[in-house]
């Protein structure tokens, strides 16, 4: 069975990485500023599972972007970049 496939936004430190990398194909986004929208959109095209901070919008543009994305991991204090409504209704709510 293959690994789901995961986009990770930033960096992640390197024992979080271990942990995803055993049971996870992951590609991290590699340069220090943060990726553009349209590299994101691009990226979680064929994606399952989503990581990323403040920076990035979850919302109904992304979800129609990535048909196959099951979770987004928001890694911040917050969630305001989280649209918590309409079509961010097919991701389980996992947090408050």
């Amino acid at each position: 069975m293959s690994k789901p496939k995961v986009f990770a936004t930033h960096r992640l430190f390197d024992a979080a990485r271990k942990i995803l990398n055993e049971s996870c194909d992951v590609e991290y986004w590699a340069n220090p500023e943060r990726p553009p929208r349209e590299e994101v959109l691009q990226r979680v095209k064929d994606k399952e599972g989503l990581i990323c901070l403040l920076t990035e919008k979850v919302n109904e543009e992304l979800l129609a972007a990535a048909p196959k994305l099951r979770i987004a991991a928001n890694v911040a204090v917050g969630f305001d970049n989280i649209d918590d409504s309409g079509a961010l209704g097919q991701l389980e709510k996992l947090g408050p």
